[in-house]
């Protein structure tokens, strides 16, 4: 058994995908495998992937959405730890080393949170050095996330496959914020790891239109606080604040975004429906800022 089955679900990312798999490739860390599931690409990653069959399991599906591809990958791996990388993103030559080295100092953990430089264009991680490694350990995903700033996406975090199929894996009628609800629903699993140097992983971010997206964003983070309101996440009372807390993660994120795409509705359906939570949180900053900047957007428009 590999220890890392690294998961590469991709989508009509030819531009990018052949410098992702580079990045594998050249990893230093060598005991891992490669699962690359194409979830129904139009492009020209067909033929990106022909040469790398001989090197990684490659999988082809009808276009069903990240999740049922990352499942897909899930499925076939037969490592420890899943490790995803999206199709557009870049790793370092140390990156699984590094994970390597804070799996064995960290006693083994289901969840790792990863370090990440966001970038546009690929010059802008030519600073990027490999430094002595720190982290920090906790008892599991749910008291860690909550202590340390860390993004809860896919590409940020590693898990053991037997939490992910413990926890049913990705929920594929989420639009987004199924990473969320994975993690969420695996956070008890004990011991969790947040990476803190070095950074291991290039995030790349593109000019996407919000307006596009935004509805997207409110379904998903309204279908986490229905899943927390309906107790479908472990932990019971004792760990509610835990779980709010990376609930509200996404709300606020959501919300906000929705004032800046002129959804005001939407956006206000979010704060009402987490008002108590942001107040028991002490999120005083969003409570009073989102209907400050909803007022600018309507004097804006006025």
């Amino acid at each position: 058994m590999p220890l890392f089955s690294v998961i590469v679900a991709t989508y009509n990312n030819a531009p990018y995908l052949g410098a992702a798999l580079d990045t594998v490739a050249d990893q230093e860390f060598t005991d891992y495998e490669l699962v690359v599931v194409d979830d129904g690409s139009t492009d020209e990653t067909p033929a990106i992937l022909k040469p790398w069959r001989g090197r990684a399991r490659v999988i082809r599906q009808e276009n069903a959405g990240v999740a049922a591809a990352r499942n897909a990958g899930c499925e076939a791996a037969t490592g420890e730890y899943a490790v995803f990388l999206d199709g557009d993103d870049l790793w370092f030559p140390w990156t699984l080393a590094t994970l390597a080295e804070a799996i064995q100092a960290g006693n083994r953990p289901a969840v790792l949170g990863l370090t990440f430089r966001d970038f546009t264009d690929e010059s802008q991680l030519a600073d990027i050095e490999r430094r002595p490694i720190e982290f920090a350990v906790e008892k599991d995903y749910l008291a860690g996330a909550g202590r340390h700033r860390f993004f809860m996406g896919t590409a940020h975090t590693m898990i053991r496959l037997d939490a992910v199929r413990r926890a049913g894996g990705f929920r594929r009628d989420m639009p987004v914020c199924e990473d969320v609800d994975l993690f969420l629903r695996a956070g008890t699993e004990p011991g969790f790891v947040m990476l803190l140097q070095p950074v291991v992983l290039g995030y790349r971010k593109h000019a996407t239109s919000l307006t596009k997206n935004v509805e997207y964003l409110y379904q998903g983070a309204l279908e986490l606080m229905r899943q927390e309101q309906r107790g479908s996440y472990p932990g019971g009372l004792g760990r509610r604040d835990e779980r709010r807390l990376q609930v509200l993660v996404r709300t606020r994120a959501a919300s906000l975004k929705l004032v800046r795409a002129r959804r005001l509705r939407l956006a206000f359906h979010l704060y009402r429906h987490t008002l108590g939570w942001n107040l028991r949180a002490a999120k005083f900053r969003y409570l009073l800022g989102l209907p400050l900047r909803a007022v600018a957007v309507r004097v804006r428009r006025g």
